[in-house]
C-alpha cells in the first residue's frame, strides 16, 4: 500500500525522470492512472485518492477530468462504507461543485437539494458536509437566480456557519 502511494507521489519530485516543466495535471493524469492498481486492495484508500484527486482537478477547472474521479470515489466509498456515509456524502458534494461551476444550474439545484436532505438526515444540520451543500446551495441560487431568491438560503447558510464554527473561521468566512 504504502509503495503505491511513495511512487505515485514521488513522480512530482523534481529527482524523478519527469521533466522539470510538467504541469500539475499531468502529475495528477498520472497518480489517476495508477490508483486502482495500486490500491486494488485497499478500496477506501482508492476512493479517498479519487476523491483528491477529483478536487484537485475541480480547482484547476478540469471538470470532464475531475467527473469520472468523483465518481469513483462515490461508487467505492458506496460499496465500502455506505450511501449516507460521511465521505459519500462528501464526494456526492464535490460532483454537485463539477456541476455548478459547469454552468449546469438545474442539474446542480436538483442534485443539491436531493443532497442536502440526505446529508440533514444521515449527518444532521450541523454536519460540516451539510453545511458545504447548503453554501453550494446558495452559491448556485446567487449566480444563476437573483440575490433576492437567494437571501433566505444564504442568511440560513451563514447563520449555521457562525453557530457552528464561530464568526472568524475561515470557514464561516467562506460562507459570507
Amino acid at each position: 500500500m504504502l509503495d503505491g502511494l511513495s511512487n505515485m507521489l514521488g513522480s512530482a519530485s523534481p529527482f524523478s525522470d519527469i521533466s522539470p516543466n510538467v504541469r500539475v495535471a499531468d502529475l495528477l493524469d498520472d497518480a489517476a492512472g495508477k490508483i486502482d492498481t495500486a490500491f486494488a486492495k485497499d478500496p477506501l484508500i482508492a476512493a479517498t485518492l479519487h476523491h483528491t484527486i477529483g478536487d484537485a482537478y475541480l480547482d484547476l477547472g478540469l471538470y470532464t477530468k475531475a467527473r469520472p474521479q468523483l465518481a469513483s470515489a462515490i461508487e467505492l466509498r458506496t460499496r465500502h462504507l455506505s450511501p449516507e456515509h460521511a465521505e459519500t456524502l462528501a464526494a456526492r458534494l464535490s460532483s454537485a461543485w463539477v456541476l455548478a461551476r459547469s454552468e449546469r444550474r438545474k442539474e446542480c439545484e436538483a442534485v443539491s437539494a436531493g443532497l442536502l436532505v440526505q446529508c440533514e438526515r444521515a449527518l444532521g444540520p450541523e454536519h460540516g458536509v451539510t453545511l458545504d451543500v447548503l453554501l453550494l446551495r446558495s452559491y448556485n441560487l446567487v449566480l444563476f437566480e437573483s440575490p433576492k431568491n437567494a437571501e433566505p438560503t444564504v442568511e440560513e447558510s451563514l447563520a449555521r456557519h457562525v453557530r457552528v464554527f464561530g464568526d472568524e473561521s475561515v470557514r464561516t468566512c467562506r460562507a459570507k
